[in-house]
């Protein structure tokens, strides 16, 4: 489990210097083009039109040729790279082949029948795979989401079965001896249509989701469309009332005038009242004089006994008496109009009042009114504008609905594309006559033959590697060919499409030159990519079978045993310590590297190298959790400053692949890329994701990793990093994962959980493992049922202690 990104494959001289040359020459050659397409300036080029056409047109064709055949060379140089791989690969997997055929006589003597009843097996799941493909796209067509739904489970179903069919159908054929290419391809078309099955599924939720949204967004403008009209009838009715009351306004404010102008005429009516009862009073006052003068008058005339002034004076008084009573009347009468004038002077002034007071009233409903208004104007704004935005967000989501149904066909179609080449394929393919190595073409002969060969043979070179893996862990393992055959997953890198037409075509302008180069150096660059991957994949393989040449069959199925036991939750506990059979793996792999050094130079020296002791099992109780919870972050550790030394660590940064398909759990103990190989520059297909998978950095904050960026249900993820120690070191380790996980430390597994889905616990396990000098490298693979996912790795510093040696 090595990666090209941060852990290279050592690279031999040869190939560093055949590197190096490559750089030099390539930047050269570049320098040298853009100095020619550079040209004169304008004014020359302006002076010498014809000529300079002419000629650059010659300069950029003898450039293109030259920048072909370097492009050419170096491409047929990875060929013949490429070549060599196979060939190693190819001895490597005959090998491990030819030992499976012995530990399984039985199962090879029948390989033959066994690989025709698989074929009619996959042809018929095939072909209900086909019929269910075109179930799902008339349904799709007739927009029935229910029947598409059942239509494409039961597709996806009868590809995974024969798939199924096909791994024991490959399996098989190489128990009979024959390669498994043919099968392999046809795979790789019935995982393209699956592949495309579940992108389309993903885009028939999207489509779902859409028109989900659509229809909560229609009865949210059917609702605002409801409010609005409401609104607008409110608003109506307010401006109604607002005119009435305006109307009223104006009553009141000339009841008011008229009020006051009653008021005033009483006002006068009164003041000219109150003269006249003055007038009246004194007349009346006079009167009552007059009235006494004639007594006084008749008293003097009685006394004197003058009749005549007797007579004079009795009449002076009766018609002073007389004068007086209609003056008492005229001053009665005065008074009484006065005090009317007065009643009638307070009316208009309540009147007045009264009035003033209505509009009061009017003016605060006026001002309510007002406010009424405006509130429901806000309300009609605001109504308004959220469904102006509900209907732009209606057009996108339209628009997204027509996209996702569109995808969703064209991905359909590509999926009965691919099902039905694979069908035909699958007819043509006789299991016990035709599964032969397809011949490879002749030595390629331009640069677009020598891109295609690469591919091939990187195609190839794969397959040999899944055979040859199939193969060993069906060995140490003993388990069935074909149950191997299932648990091994070696995808190609996905990688862009380039112009493969433009390889090999000659530039007469700057655009097509620019261009021809790009393309050039493109696929120069995805060919070594291919080499590379090539080359570690023979790596690994030939790790395993040095391993094979260190101990025994039967001891690699012991220590592959031993490492079950140990690792599994279920077998070794929560806890278990791992040291003893980490030393043991390490010593093989120092043994191997020796004799690899040995073989490879004569005169090796084997140093002072330090050789652990492995029959020395240290028991030992694991420290307390109770603070893992303040654990902190680190990836190095030893005695030099700035690096971690006591206490709970936890690892924060790692590198992040997936998802990969799980659905109903069914692939959960299969062994994907990453097992094999790690290369975080990499990116894969699978059924669980749209677009090409890669490896993504992720750094956590705190024990619990939880990629919140990375939610899915029933998939597996991967997780990648590397711890340094300045020397080997047993240290005790808290492992612990929401669902199930398995963890690896230098390609030894040292975690596996049980099958039972569980919430995530810091301290799930504790493990005693050993941590080599140097660079070590940590798988992490976590499974996830449903809801969110996590999973932490805390290293116990205190207890940390030096292996002995010898």
């Amino acid at each position: 489990m090595t990666s090209p990104s941060i852990n290279r494959q050592r690279q031999s001289p040869a190939q560093s210097r055949w590197l190096l040359g490559s750089l030099i020459v390539h930047g050269g050659f570049l320098v040298l083009i853009l100095l020619l397409l550079g040209g004169k300036d304008a004014r020359t080029k302006a002076s010498q039109a014809n000529a300079s056409r002419v000629t650059s047109s010659a300069r950029l064709e003898e450039l293109s040729e030259k920048v072909r055949e370097l492009h050419e060379r170096h491409l047929m140089e990875t060929v013949v790279s490429l070549e060599e791989t196979l060939e190693a690969m190819a001895g490597l997997e005959q090998e491990r082949v030819e030992q499976l055929r012995q530990a399984y006589p039985e199962q090879t003597a029948s390989a033959s029948d066994d690989a025709m009843t698989a074929h009619d097996q996959a042809l018929a799941a095939q072909e209900r795979a086909l019929r269910s493909i075109d179930e799902a796209i008339s349904a799709s067509d007739a927009r029935k989401t229910i029947e598409l739904a059942e239509a494409r489970t039961a597709a996806i179903d009868e590809q995974t079965a024969a798939e199924e069919a096909f791994s024991q159908m490959a399996a098989a054929i190489s128990l009979a001896g024959r390669p498994t290419d043919t099968i392999d391809e046809i795979v790789d078309l019935q995982v393209t249509a699956s592949q495309a099955l579940a992108a389309a599924h993903a885009k028939d939720r999207d489509a779902g989701a859409a028109q989900a949204e659509i229809d909560r967004r229609s009865h949210q403008n059917s609702h605002a469309v409801e409010m609005v009209t409401r609104q607008v009838a409110e608003m109506r009715e307010i401006d109604t009332e607002i005119a009435t009351r305006l109307q009223e306004r104006e009553e009141a404010l000339a009841a008011i005038e008229q009020a006051k102008e009653t008021s005033e005429a009483e006002i006068t009516k009164i003041a000219e009242a109150e003269v006249g009862k003055q007038l009246a009073s004194d007349a009346y006052k006079q009167a009552r004089k007059n009235v006494a003068d004639a007594q006084n008058r008749l008293r003097v005339a009685q006394a004197t006994k003058d009749r005549a002034e007797i007579d004079a004076a009795q009449h002076a008084i009766r018609k002073s008496q007389s004068q007086e009573k209609m003056l008492l009347k005229e001053q009665q009468r005065s008074v009484q109009e006065s005090q009317r004038q007065k009643q009638t002077a307070n009316v208009a002034r309540h009147s007045i009042k009264v009035a003033e007071h209505r509009l009061t009233t009017i003016e605060h409903q006026l001002e309510t009114l007002e406010q009424r208004k405006a509130r429901s104007s806000a309300q009609l704004q605001s109504v308004q504008s959220r469904a102006d935005a509900s209907d732009r967000d209606l057009t996108l989501h339209r628009t997204r609905l027509e996209e996702s149904r569109t995808e969703s066909e064209t991905l359909l179609a590509e999926a009965r594309t691919a099902q039905e080449i694979a069908l035909s394929k699958s007819k043509l393919l006789n299991p016990v006559t035709d599964v032969t190595t397809a011949e490879l073409s002749q030595s390629p002969t331009n640069a677009q033959e020598a891109f295609q060969r690469a591919r091939d043979l990187e195609r190839k070179i794969a397959q040999r590697f899944k055979d040859f893996r199939s193969a060993d862990l069906a060995l140490v393992q003993a388990m069935k060919p074909s149950d191997a055959r299932k648990l091994v997953s070696v995808p190609l890198p996905q990688r862009s499409a380039i112009d493969e037409s433009a390889l090999d075509q000659t530039a007469r302008t700057q655009v097509a030159m620019r261009h021809q180069i790009e393309t050039l150096s493109k696929a120069e660059q995805q060919a070594t990519t291919m080499a590379e991957f090539a080359q570690a994949l023979l790596e690994r393989a030939r790790g395993l079978e040095l391993e094979g040449l260190q101990i025994t069959l039967a001891e690699r199925q012991a220590d592959a045993a031993e490492e079950r036991s140990q690792s599994a939750e279920e077998d070794g506990g929560a806890v278990s310590d791992m040291t003893s059979l980490m030393a043991r793996r390490s010593d093989q792999k120092n043994q191997s590297a020796q004799a690899t050094r040995r073989a490879s130079d004569s005169i090796g020296n084997d140093g002072d190298h330090e050789f652990t002791v492995v029959d020395q099992k240290v028991i030992s109780v694991p420290p307390s959790p109770k603070q893992l919870a303040s654990a902190t972050p680190a990836r190095r550790f030893g005695s030099r400053v700035g690096v971690a030394r006591s206490g709970w660590t936890f690892v924060d940064s790692w590198y992040i692949l997936g998802p990969f398909d799980n659905a109903q759990r069914a692939n959960i103990h299969k062994q994907f890329p990453p097992e094999s190989m790690v290369d975080l520059d990499a990116t894969y297909r699978t059924r669980a994701a749209i677009e090409p998978i890669g490896w993504r950095f992720y750094q956590a904050t705190s024990p619990k990793i939880e990629p919140r960026h990375l939610q899915g249900e029933y998939v597996i993820y991967y997780a990648w990093t590397q711890i340094h120690f300045d020397s080997p070191t047993d240290v005790w380790i808290a492992v612990g994962s929401d669902d199930r996980s398995d963890l690896w430390i230098n390609d030894v597994r040292v975690w596996s959980s049980s099958d039972v889905l569980k919430m995530w616990e810091i301290d799930e396990g504790m493990r005693r493992v050993r941590f080599e000098a140097g660079y070590n490298k940590v798988l992490y693979r976590i499974e996830n049922g449903n809801g969110p996912w996590a999973f932490s790795l805390c290293l116990n510093l205190d207890s940390q202690t030096k292996p002995a040696s010898q």
